[in-house]
């Protein structure tokens, strides 16, 4: 049975469409509905920002002619600009022609300059803002994080954070969390004054659900650094209750169209977030599987042993026990209401097997992140280990 298009309310305005996200959502917008596209890329001219799509998009999607698509139209400009460094006529045609912008641009890096994460995660979006009350009426969307709860200090004045939350008195340990956090209040002020639009909490994204195809950047998710400190290392300490909760970047790009086509709760913020989570323990289990050698050790042996064992500094560091510190803590997500919402519009998350981190492990190796294990093409990983 053929799939009905996504029936959204008018042509839409992305940012963020070269980051791992934002190139899922070019795919999800042009496939699952009939809109027009128009892509803010940075670039010397509209051929060099086409050609930066094009090397982006031909990663995601090998063999594909997606940055081709008549539909899709490149705006060359800068997020970190004065006006996102359009001129006169393309900032007037960009507030005229779109009734929908989506703004998945972000600086994700956690350390490093914090002007930069300012510029990028927050001033931008006032930017943003300030088009989307220009011209045709608009609907904002906004990609946004998890990690807008920041920390505690004792007591925390809420047991649980949840949609409703977000001016609660949290702290901020660096400048990607907080300058997301800050672009959500000056957002939840704009719907309060009129303007429509929804928030999409994200939490972290994971590798593609059939595929197992990650972000380009792939040294920077925490997740994938601990695998090949896994592989590097031949050792890790046991830690079962330890989780990693990753959404499938697809998912990701799914739940949030199929929200934005809904077409209803102006104003609202949902998670797009998994409910399922993996322990550490299940990654241990698959990289075994796949023929990696991995001797489990009780944390204080690790303790004891790590640096007599091996002095990759850089692997042990990122695969070592986190150790509780006195200070602001999280507080628990409730994301249930999310849960609930993304059901009546007829999404589900797709199950978290063994097999799709098989998947991820062939892409890592792919692109020369970590060596593959002896015997590594014999047969594919187990698809229910888990």
């Amino acid at each position: 049975m053929e799939q009905r298009p996504l029936s959204l309310s008018g042509d839409v305005f992305l940012t963020g469409a070269t980051g791992f996200l934002g190139a899922y959502l070019v795919q999800e917008i042009l496939q699952a509905s009939e809109v027009g596209l128009s892509v803010l890329v940075r670039g010397k001219s509209e051929a060099d920002a086409r050609a930066n799509l094009e090397r982006q998009l031909a990663f995601y999607f090998p063999g594909s002619m997606l940055a081709r698509h008549p539909r899709l139209h490149v705006v060359v400009g800068d997020m970190e600009a004065p006006k996102l460094g359009l001129d006169a006529r393309a900032w007037d045609a960009a507030a005229s022609e779109h009734t929908l912008i989506v703004n998945a641009a972000a600086n994700v890096n956690h350390v490093g300059a914090a002007s930069k994460s300012f510029r990028v995660n927050t001033e931008a979006v006032g930017t943003l803002l300030e088009l989307a009350r220009q011209g045709t009426q608009k609907r904002f969307h906004h990609v946004s994080t998890a990690s807008v709860q920041g920390e505690f200090d004792d007591p925390a004045p809420i047991a649980v954070f949840d949609e409703r939350h977000l001016e609660e008195g949290q702290v901020f340990s660096g400048p990607y969390p907080e300058s997301k956090y800050r672009a959500e209040v000056a957002l939840r002020k704009a719907f309060a004054e009129g303007l429509e639009g929804q928030v999409y909490r994200v939490g972290y994204v994971g590798p593609h659900s059939v595929t197992g195809r990650y972000q380009r950047n792939i040294q920077q998710s925490n997740t994938a650094r601990y695998v090949r400190a896994c592989v590097r290392l031949g050792f890790a300490p046991y830690l079962p209750e330890e989780t990693v909760q990753l959404t499938p970047v697809d998912a990701v790009a799914g739940a949030i169209l199929k929200l934005m086509a809904r077409g209803s709760s102006a104003g609202k913020t949902y998670y797009i977030d998994s409910p399922q989570q993996l322990s550490l323990y299940d990654v241990q289990r698959v990289l075994h599987a796949s023929g990696y050698p991995l001797r489990l050790l009780e944390v204080d042996t690790f303790l004891e042993l790590s640096t007599r064992l091996s002095n990759d500094t850089e692997s042990l560091t990122v695969i070592a026990p986190s150790t509780a510190s006195e200070g602001a803590h999280a507080i628990p997500t409730d994301t249930t209401w999310s849960q609930r919402e993304l059901l009546k519009v007829g999404f589900e998350y797709p199950q978290l097997t063994s097999a799709w981190l098989g998947k991820f492990l062939h892409h890592a190796i792919e692109v020369g992140f970590i060596e593959a294990p002896r015997f590594w093409n014999v047969a594919p990983v187990i698809s229910e280990l888990l």
